[in-house]
């Protein structure tokens, strides 16, 4: 992957609007592989930590260059590099953007995670109680903390729905999209700003890592 750089980002507050619960078994992809084409934005900067919606972060203004053609990919649990481990996941994801193959299952109405093998470094993690991976009625401001079992670098992590609105790049368009930063350790030295779709908060949109730049991922 080619290297990333400093930007800048433009995060504008238009209004603060009333959103509807995010409904968590319809914010999920079916089963199937996804195309991704990874965008790599130079120049731009981590997104002001801003707890708000009707957010616009507007990235159109910065060039793109493409950085690798992959894809995303959930599938059933058997045969996958950590079943063994997983027996309760119902599903599995694999994502390019964060190099790992993650276990999933429902606990009711909410999506949680049983763990994750880090694909680049040969890793496994398991979280222990699950860690929510999405909820009802995500809200700005709305924090989640969990603890690793394992072999995890970050045995204390946390997310937060730092903002919800419009992203913009001259690739890809969400109108409805949700920022989340994941935290780890104590007392949040470390962050990852990670953009979705409301409509799928598995597969991000967009990957920040501070002082590292933007990974725009486009289907």
């Amino acid at each position: 992957m080619n290297t990333l750089h400093a930007f800048a980002l433009l995060l504008v507050s238009t209004s603060v609007l009333g959103q509807s619960p995010l409904i968590p078994r319809q914010a999920m992809p079916a089963m199937g592989t996804y195309p991704v084409n990874a965008w790599f934005a130079p120049q731009a900067h981590v997104p002001d930590d801003t707890i708000a919606s009707g957010l616009i972060w507007d990235y159109s203004g910065y060039d793109f260059m493409l950085d690798q053609e992959t894809a995303d990919e959930v599938t059933s649990v058997e045969g996958t590099v950590a079943a063994e481990y997983f027996e309760d996941a119902e599903f599995v994801l694999n994502t390019y953007s964060f190099q790992e193959t993650e276990y999933f299952r429902w606990q009711g109405d909410t999506l949680v995670t049983l763990g994750r093998y880090l694909n680049a470094v040969g890793k496994l993690e398991d979280f222990s109680p699950p860690m929510p991976w999405m909820w009802p009625n995500a809200a700005p401001g709305q924090r989640i903390e969990w603890h690793t079992n394992g072999l995890s670098d970050f045995p204390h992590q946390a997310r937060k729905v730092a903002g919800r609105g419009k992203f913009i790049t001259p690739h890809v368009v969400v109108d409805d999209a949700l920022l989340i930063i994941h935290y780890h350790e104590a007392p949040d030295s470390g962050r990852q700003f990670i953009f979705y779709r409301a409509s799928d908060l598995l597969r991000p949109v967009a990957h920040v890592i501070p002082g590292k730049g933007m990974l725009v991922l486009v289907e």
